[in-house]
């Protein structure tokens, strides 16, 4: 949602979507078309263990440099549904070490409105009941508070179950100044 954040907002953020970094790195890998569909992916499995760990390698390389002109958010999903049940792809303890997040946010929503979000736009998603979705987020809530703990940092969770994105926003920016982030004004 922070990807269209309005310049009057003040809040200059570089967002990171693990996402499509993951696809063009499986793309590559399995010498598919770097167009494809971020569903095909999903639902052939075609990213592979080195293809998150060269987009995680990345990524930390990039940080540094990043970190000096604005603040960076990483739009990271390391809880995926597989055919046979929970996939947890997560950053090592070194990598967390070398990221030394400021903060780790976590949005979460009602499992009614996330099964509703997908009718509308599944992704390459599958279908999940609401038990599945519930324990898909618990899962990956479990894992953003364990970055926090690993790394020192505050932990925030954000419901957007009914938020608009522009309260999301507003949100983001108290988070920013609360852990002493400079905004642009």
């Amino acid at each position: 949602m922070l990807k269209n954040v309005p310049p009057s907002s003040g809040l200059c953020i570089e967002l990171i979507s693990a996402n499509s970094s993951l696809k063009e790195s499986g793309a590559k890998a399995t010498r598919i078309s770097p167009t494809i569909s971020l569903e095909v992916g999903r639902l052939y499995s075609i990213i592979r263990p080195e293809d998150v760990s060269a987009t995680d390698a990345a990524l930390i390389r990039s940080l540094p440099e990043l970190r000096a002109s604005t603040h960076v958010l990483i739009d990271s999903h390391a809880v995926n549904r597989e055919e046979y049940g929970y996939r947890v792809t997560h950053y090592s303890f070194d990598d967390l070490r070398r990221i030394a997040f400021d903060a780790v946010v976590i949005t979460y929503c009602d499992p009614d409105v996330w099964r509703e979000r997908w009718t509308t736009s599944p992704q390459g998603r599958r279908e999940l009941s609401r038990f599945e979705v519930q324990h898909f987020m618990a899962l990956q809530e479990a894992v953003g508070i364990q970055y926090a703990i690993a790394c020192g940092c505050r932990c925030f969770m954000l419901d957007t179950s009914t938020q608009a994105a522009v309260a999301l926003t507003d949100w983001m920016r108290d988070i920013i100044l609360g852990i002493g982030g400079v905004l642009d004004t």
